[in-house]
């Protein structure tokens, strides 16, 4: 299911704004009184009473009330005070608020049970003007009530000046017009910068290949650093070109509606001096006019700048409330089943067929594969045959876009997501390395051992090493300078691991959960070399005794025969469909794709080491 961009109808626009409001309240309630309560009282005493003071005090001749004196002062001093107050609880409100959004974009991005929507380059482009924008959704409470301090202003200064001359209305409704157009240009500044957030995106990308360690010996090797630079600068063009013709237009806007305003002054100035000479405003009615026409057209120009914030708010708020419901094709069943304890049956691949969102082309076609209980099946095939989106479906990140999957009997889809995903155990090809101390890195597997208040220390650490000692990550963590729990990852100046290192505490990962039903094992053991593999799965074998009793099933997949001959049940797979099934002597007497596979393995060991062997097993 793919979810739908925001979109501005009146129900979706109030469900934004009540977003907002609950995200600024949570950031800080005290700040959002402090600024809305701040910002309302500048916009309203440095306008109009200032004004209406002023025109008191000069107007009196000599003989001016204490209490306008007192507001005259209060409307110079107070303004100031609390805008400085004001905008140090808004800086501690932006920064609350953008953690808070950060924590949220996180919840949103592990919530859906699938993970269609981080491969949604919609889903980026979104979370990235959310984190861009967090700043406009934390302040709200501040914009909002400047926004309607202004208008309080911008009106009741209206009303006096309507009683000095109706002519001075021309001024102001040139002043209002002005103001929409700064808004109007705003909205289509925003619209332009959304637009060029994927070539944005990119652009970041380039800066951490180039400045993390990661991707550092490929880009010296192959010589892209200036390639690198080359390309950076072009995606910033794009990005720059866009962003400085909304900026020009902004400021064509802006020094316009200043120039315009300017002219409204004038002829406001030349309205009143007019009266004036008619004897028909008093100097003390000029200054006040002088005074509320300035503060009129300065609250336009203000309405329309904090428009802008309340347009970029709405922007903002709406990709949050898309952000956080956005839900993928994969779904908790309504009434969830639990798993079964141990299988009988064991699990089903009946017709199903996949293709990945946004793409048109089918990676499986019509699979249908028994994976017996207590057997262990290697998947093998070519890059692309479709191996690792068959795992992927055994763990449900995605559903089949055609057939179904069963474990004993029961519609995958009907159990409960998060109780069969704890039922798993699972070594990717494309780890996580956690950079974490060795034991979190490892605990991670079962985040309830890692709870140091309820679980015993040396529980925790006798289960952590024994699952570090299966996938043969003791050796070396042992010799750490603080043992498990030495900081991993020379980022955060911890120990480096090599490669295959880091493959070997993935894999005691995947050996710290206890009583599998099902076990994935996706080439998770590529950086190591095969004679360590091969005994990382004899040590595997060993381990699961006890799990084939349960009727527990292993599936790996290896492009190495010395390993995949281990296995049970062998499934060959070609361009996404099931070319043969079957145990490794069966499959090397007839002629087909895994005998030709296996003789090809043979050769080349036979090129490269000894020419009178040619089994592939000992390739370890």
């Amino acid at each position: 299911m793919r979810s739908k961009p925001p979109n501005a109808d009146l129900p979706s626009l109030l469900s934004s704004w009540r977003a907002v409001f609950r995200v600024a309240w949570r950031a800080s309630p005290g700040g959002a009184l402090v600024t809305t309560f701040g910002w309302f009282v500048v916009a309203v005493v440095a306008g109009p009473m200032l004004a209406i003071a002023l025109q008191r005090v000069v107007g009196s001749r000599g003989f001016a009330s204490p209490v306008w004196l007192v507001v005259l002062v209060l409307g110079v001093l107070l303004p100031e005070v609390l805008l400085s107050i004001t905008d140090h609880i808004r800086e501690i409100v932006r920064r609350r608020g953008e953690q808070l959004i950060s924590n949220e974009i996180i919840r949103a991005a592990a919530r859906p049970y699938g993970i269609e929507h981080l491969e949604n380059p919609l889903f980026a482009d979104r979370v990235a003007f959310l984190r861009g924008e967090a700043a406009q959704i934390a302040t709200v409470f501040g914009t909002v009530a400047g926004q309607v301090g202004l208008l309080l202003g911008f009106l009741l200064s209206v009303a006096v000046l309507v009683s000095v001359s109706w002519w001075l209305l021309l001024p102001v409704v040139g002043g209002t017009v002005l103001g929409a157009m700064q808004l109007r240009a705003a909205r289509w500044a925003l619209s332009v910068r959304e637009g060029a957030l994927t070539e944005q995106r990119l652009a970041d990308h380039l800066v951490r290949l180039a400045t993390t360690a990661q991707g550092a010996p490929d880009i010296r090797m192959l010589g892209m650093g200036t390639w690198l630079l080359r390309r950076y600068d072009r995606s910033t063009s794009v990005v720059g070109q866009r962003l400085l013709r909304s900026e020009r237009r902004g400021v064509i806007t802006a020094a316009g509606a200043g120039a315009g305003q300017a002219l409204m002054l004038m002829f406001g100035l030349g309205v009143l001096l007019w009266l004036a000479g008619y004897g028909r405003v008093s100097p003390g009615g000029v200054i006040l006019g002088v005074a509320l026409l300035q503060t009129v057209l300065e609250s336009a120009r203000g309405l329309a700048m904090n428009g802008a914030f309340a347009v970029r708010s709405s922007f903002a708020a709406r990709r949050y409330l898309w952000v956080l419901g956005y839900s993928g094709g994969v779904r908790q069943p309504e009434r969830p089943t639990d798993p079964p304890e141990r299988l009988n049956a064991g699990l089903r691949l009946s017709g199903v067929s996949f293709r990945y969102p946004f793409t048109e082309r089918e990676v499986l076609h019509d699979v249908s594969i028994t994976l017996r209980p207590g057997s262990v099946v290697a998947l093998v095939g070519d890059n692309g045959a479709g191996k690792s989106t068959l795992i992927k479906l055994l763990c449900r990140f995605y559903d089949p876009t055609a057939g179904r999957i069963t474990v004993d009997d029961l519609d995958l889809r009907s159990l409960d997501l998060d109780r069969w995903r704890a039922s798993i155990t699972a070594g990717f090809q494309d780890f996580a390395r956690f950079e974490f101390r060795a034991e979190e890195s490892i605990g991670a597997s079962r985040v309830e051992l890692l709870d140091e208040v309820r679980t015993d220390a040396a529980a925790r650490t006798a289960s952590i090493v024994r699952a570090a000692q299966a996938g043969g990550a003791d050796e070396f963590l042992g010799r750490l300078p603080d043992g498990y729990e030495t900081q991993l990852g020379r980022q955060f100046g911890g120990a480096q691991l090599s490669e295959g290192q880091w493959q070997r505490v993935a894999m005691a990962r995947a050996f710290l959960r206890e009583a599998p039903l099902l076990m994935l094992l996706d080439e998770p053991t590529a950086a190591l070399d095969p004679r360590a593999e091969h005994e990382l799965f004899e040590r595997h074998t060993e381990l699961t005794t006890a799990a084939r009793a349960r009727g527990a099933v292993t599936v790996l997949v290896s492009h190495r025969y010395s390993t995949v001959r281990m296995a049970d049940h062998i499934v060959v797979l070609e361009d996404g469909r099931v070319a043969q099934e079957g145990d490794h002597d069966t499959l090397v007497a007839r002629d087909g794709p895994y005998r030709r596979s296996f003789e090809a393995q043979a050769r080349r060991y036979q090129d490269t080491t000894q020419p009178q062997s040619a089994d592939p097993e000992e390739v370890h």
